[in-house]
């Protein structure tokens, strides 16, 4: 009985062929992985110094020329995220 399982075994195993890649494949598959991975980082990096100059920028021209509009920004800043923030603490602890 284990016999015949066996040889069955064995000429299903011979009557499908398996391909598998060679190694320059799967080499040329993650080097061109990396690749789109450093391309991806780097315009991640740029997008985020951007954004981060311009909101810099944006700061500094409301320190120095409007002070009054910075000092109320933050203050309803200072009071609404702590408000925001619980509430959003709440809303995902009711949700569970």
């Amino acid at each position: 009985m284990i016999s015949e399982i066996a040889t069955n075994l064995q000429k299903f195993d011979q009557s499908y062929d398996v391909y598998s890649p060679d190694l320059q494949w799967f080499e040329q598959l993650v080097k061109s992985e990396q690749e789109q991975l450093n391309k991806k980082f780097r315009r991640d990096i740029c997008l985020f110094i951007l954004s981060g100059l311009i909101i810099l920028s944006m700061g500094l021209v409301a320190v120095f020329n409007v002070p009054n509009v910075f000092l109320i920004i933050q203050c309803v800043l200072s009071i609404s995220l702590p408000i925001i923030a619980y509430l959003l603490q709440r809303k995902r602890v009711t949700n569970l």
